[in-house]
C-alpha cells in the first residue's frame, strides 16, 4: 500500500514534469469545489433587498402596472422615474409587455407613461447619465481576473519546473561576489551578472540564455546553455550541452561542449562534437571559464547526475551557474579569474 509520503512525492513529480496539466487539473478542481459544492450546496447565494429587475417577468409587469397607476393619480414624474429605473435592463421589455396587456389600466395611461416618463429615462440612458454596471460587465471582469491569475500561476510553475533563479542585478552581484570570496574593496570588480539554471530529464526544449548588461545599462552580450545532442524521444536522452558566451564588441561566440563521461570518451562522438567547441567531461563542483575581448564567464557545475541504459549514458539533472565579469580596458585577454578566492570544493 502506498504511503502518504510516497503519494506526495509522486504527485510532486507529476507537477514538475507536466506543470501545464497540473495547473489545468487544479483549476478545474477549484472551479468544481467553489462553484458547485460551495456556491450551490454548502453556501448558496441568498438574495436580500432585491431590486424589481430580479423579479420573475410576470411580477415585473405587475410592478410596472402599479408604478403607472400611481403616476397617473399623483403626477410625480421624478418618483416614477426612480421606480421605472428599478427594472434595470428589463425596463423596456417589461413596458412593451404591459402595452400589449395593460390589464386593469387604460391603454392611454400606459402610453402617457411611455411619453412622459419612460422616454425621458431612455434619453438619459443614451446620454450616459443613467448609471449602473450590468451583470455582463461583472462576469467579464471576473473572467479577465481568472485569466490573469491563471497566466501568472502557469508562469510561476513553468519557471519552477525549469529550475530558473532570477535576481536583480544588485542582488546577483552582491551574492556572487560574496560566494566567490571578494572583500569589500574588491566588490567593485565582482560579477556584473549571475544566473542559475537547471535541466531535468524530460525538458526536451531546454534552451536558456540571458542578456549581459553593464552597470550603466549598456548591452554587452549574452550567455547561455542549450541541448547540443541527444538520442531517442519523449523524453530525449541528452548527452551533450553547449555552454556559450557572446561578446558584442568581439562579434564572436566562445563555446564549451559539456558532455557525459561516456560521450566524452567516445571517439566517434568527440569528432562530431568538437566542431562546436572544446569538449569537457561534466563533473559535479567543477569550474569552467569562457573569455572574450571584454567579458569573462565563470561557469560552475553545481549538480550533475547521469544515468545509463541500452542507448548509452545521458544527463538526468544538470545545474549550471554563470558569473559574468566585465574586463577593464587595461586587462589582457588572458585575465586570471578569482581561482584563489573560489569556494572550497571546486576543481579547476
Amino acid at each position: 500500500m502506498m504511503t502518504l509520503d510516497a503519494l506526495n512525492e509522486k504527485i510532486g513529480e507529476r507537477v514538475r514534469n507536466k506543470p501545464a496539466l497540473a495547473l489545468g487539473v487544479a483549476f478545474l478542481f477549484g472551479l468544481f469545489v467553489g462553484w458547485f459544492i460551495l456556491g450551490w450546496g454548502i453556501a448558496p447565494v441568498k438574495w436580500t433587498n432585491a431590486a424589481p429587475q430580479h423579479l420573475e417577468p410576470s411580477w415585473r409587469q405587475d410592478y410596472l402596472r402599479m408604478v403607472i397607476s400611481d403616476y397617473i393619480h399623483t403626477g410625480n414624474a421624478e418618483l416614477a422615474k426612480i421606480r421605472y429605473k428599478g427594472l434595470g435592463d428589463a425596463a423596456q421589455s417589461t413596458l412593451i409587455a404591459v402595452e400589449r396587456d395593460p390589464g386593469y389600466l387604460p391603454l392611454e395611461a400606459v402610453q402617457r407613461f411611455q411619453n412622459e416618463v419612460a422616454s425621458t429615462v431612455q434619453a438619459e440612458a443614451a446620454a450616459g447619465t443613467s448609471g449602473g454596471t450590468s451583470l455582463a460587465r461583472y462576469a467579464l471582469l471576473c473572467l479577465l481576473a481568472l485569466f490573469i491569475i491563471g497566466a501568472l500561476a502557469y508562469l510561476i510553475l513553468r519557471a519552477r519546473s525549469r529550475g530558473l533563479s532570477y535576481k536583480t542585478k544588485a542582488e546577483a552581484k552582491a551574492e556572487a561576489a560574496q560566494a566567490a570570496g571578494y572583500t569589500a574593496e574588491e566588490f567593485s570588480t565582482g560579477p556584473i551578472s549571475a544566473y542559475t539554471t537547471t535541466y531535468e530529464l524530460g525538458n526536451d526544449f531546454f534552451d536558456e540564455s540571458f542578456s549581459i548588461d553593464s552597470a550603466t545599462g549598456e548591452f554587452l552580450g549574452e550567455a547561455g546553455i542549450s541541448i547540443s545532442e541527444g538520442i531517442g524521444s519523449q523524453p530525449k536522452k541528452v548527452y551533450a550541452f553547449e555552454v556559450w558566451l557572446f561578446d558584442k564588441s568581439d562579434i564572436r561566440t566562445e563555446t564549451i561542449v559539456l558532455a557525459t563521461p561516456e560521450a566524452a570518451a567516445d571517439e566517434a562522438l568527440r569528432q562530431r562534437l568538437e566542431v562546436r567547441g572544446q569538449i569537457v567531461e561534466a563533473q559535479p563542483q567543477q569550474q569552467l571559464v569562457l573569455e572574450t575581448e571584454r567579458l569573462r564567464a565563470d561557469i560552475f557545475v553545481r549538480e550533475c547526475e547521469c544515468e545509463s541504459d541500452a542507448d548509452g549514458q545521458y544527463f538526468k539533472r544538470l545545474t549550471v551557474e554563470f558569473r559574468i565579469f566585465q574586463k577593464t580596458p587595461t586587462e589582457a585577454v588572458e585575465t586570471p579569474g578569482p581561482e584563489a578566492d573560489a569556494p572550497e570544493g571546486l576543481s579547476f
